[in-house]
C-alpha cells in the first residue's frame, strides 16, 4: 500500500491526495459520527439502503431546511427563505449568453467575482447584490476559508448547495459538516438580506470565525 500512495502522491499532488481516502478510513468514521452529528444538530437521519451508502440527513436547522447527502457527491444544501432570479456557481458557465430576464454581471468585487465564476440574475437581483458590501465580504472570507474542500458551491433561485472533494464526493466528515453548515446558512442568510427578504425566522447567533473551522 505504501508503493501506491507515493505512486498516487507522485501522480495527483498531496492536496488532491489527502481527499482520495484510499483506505476507507474517513468513509467508514463519517459512516460512524454523522448519525450522532444529525441528532445533535436537531436533524433526522436516514440510513443508506446500501452497504456503499451511509445515508443523509434532513430538516430544519437555524430556521431554514437543509439537506445534507453524503452519497450523492457530497453534497450540502440549504433552502432560501424567498425565491431569487439567479444562477452562480463557482464554475464557468457552458451558457454562451445569459437565460432570459438576466444579465452577466461583475460585482467589482474581486473575492467575490474570483469566487463565484459563473453570475448570472436579473438587473433587479444584481444592483441589490452589488449593493451589499457584507455579502461580498463575506463570499470572500467563505472562499479563503472553504475552497480547498469544495468542488463547487452554487446558488439558484431556491437554494445554496455545494459538493465537497471528500472520498471523490462519497462522503462528508462529521467535523467538517458542524463546521461548514453554520457558514452554508449565513451566505444564504446574506443573499437573502440583500434581496430585502427578513430574516427573523432565520440563523441565531452564528459564529462564522475561522476558529469554527478545525482540522
Amino acid at each position: 500500500i505504501i508503493i501506491v500512495v507515493f505512486a498516487a502522491l507522485v501522480f495527483l499532488g498531496l492536496d488532491k491526495l489527502l481527499f482520495l481516502d484510499i483506505t476507507k478510513k474517513g468513509w467508514r468514521r463519517a459512516e460512524r459520527e454523522l448519525p450522532g452529528l444529525a441528532s445533535k444538530l436537531g436533524l433526522e437521519f436516514i440510513q443508506g439502503k446500501l452497504d456503499y451508502e451511509i445515508g443523509e440527513m434532513r430538516g430544519t436547522y437555524r430556521g431554514r431546511h437543509v439537506e445534507v447527502r453524503p452519497d450523492d457527491k457530497a453534497n450540502i444544501e440549504v433552502a432560501l427563505l424567498g425565491r431569487f432570479k439567479i444562477e452562480m456557481g463557482t464554475y464557468r458557465s457552458q451558457l454562451r449568453r445569459p437565460p432570459e430576464g438576466m444579465v452577466d454581471f461583475e460585482s467589482g468585487n474581486k473575492g467575490f467575482d474570483g469566487f463565484f465564476l459563473k453570475r448570472f440574475a436579473s438587473p433587479e437581483v444584481f444592483h441589490k447584490l452589488t449593493r451589499s458590501a457584507e455579502l461580498l465580504d463575506y463570499s470572500d472570507e467563505f472562499r479563503r476559508k472553504w475552497n480547498r474542500e469544495l468542488r463547487f458551491l452554487e446558488v439558484s433561485e431556491t437554494s445554496v448547495r455545494c459538493s465537497l472533494k471528500y472520498g471523490q464526493g462519497t462522503y462528508i466528515p462529521a467535523r467538517v459538516l458542524e463546521a461548514l453548515l453554520p457558514d452554508l446558512c449565513r451566505l444564504a442568510e446574506l443573499f437573502e438580506i440583500a434581496m430585502g427578504v427578513n430574516t427573523a425566522r432565520g440563523l441565531r447567533g452564528h459564529d462564522s470565525g475561522a476558529d469554527s473551522h478545525r482540522k
